[in-house]
């Protein structure tokens, strides 16, 4: 794969971690929210650099 360090720098600033919050599950209860920890939409180029650079083991899971 040929990427200039401008371009790869481009495409993995694009990839974010999305932190979704829901509140309890019954309604009317007073608890925690739920964190749900996500990655942002990638496209095939971003996917195939996370891979190669390892970024997947870093995200929550």
């Amino acid at each position: 794969m040929k990427l200039t360090i401008k371009a790869l720098l481009a495409q993995l600033s694009g990839v974010t971690e999305v932190v979704n919050l829901y509140a309890a599950l019954e309604k009317g209860s007073i608890g925690r929210y739920r964190a749900e920890y996500v990655l942002s939409e990638r496209s095939p180029l971003q996917d195939k650099l996370c891979r190669i650079l390892h970024v997947y083991k870093y995200t929550h899971h």
